[in-house]
């Protein structure tokens, strides 16, 4: 969970997605199996979003549901990369502008 002020939600940047074959359930694990979050997994990078907590992960829970724009060139990066942006991120960013 993050720090109270730090969720992406409140930063703007996220959102969390459902679907009718699941009954628009939110908060769903098993949403990467249905049709929806099949085609989430295969195309959201071309519309500038990336799945913030995927199974690799190791700060967060696992939430298929749970996507965040970082804009179409740098989720196509992502995407070819098969990164999350916290894994570019500690990868890209000098270890000076890390908040410790």
């Amino acid at each position: 969970m993050a720090q109270p002020g730090h969720s992406e939600h409140q930063l703007g940047t996220a959102v969390d997605l459902t679907g009718a074959s699941i009954g628009y359930l939110g908060a769903y694990t098993g949403f990467e199996s249905t049709k929806e979050g099949i085609w989430l997994a295969a195309h959201a990078y071309q519309y500038g979003f990336t799945m913030s907590y995927p199974h690799e992960t190791t700060e967060y829970i696992f939430e298929p549901w749970h996507y965040r724009y970082v804009g179409v060139s740098l989720a196509t990066t992502l995407h070819t990369l098969d990164m999350s942006f916290d894994e570019y991120y500690a990868t890209t960013t000098p270890m000076i502008w890390k908040v410790q």
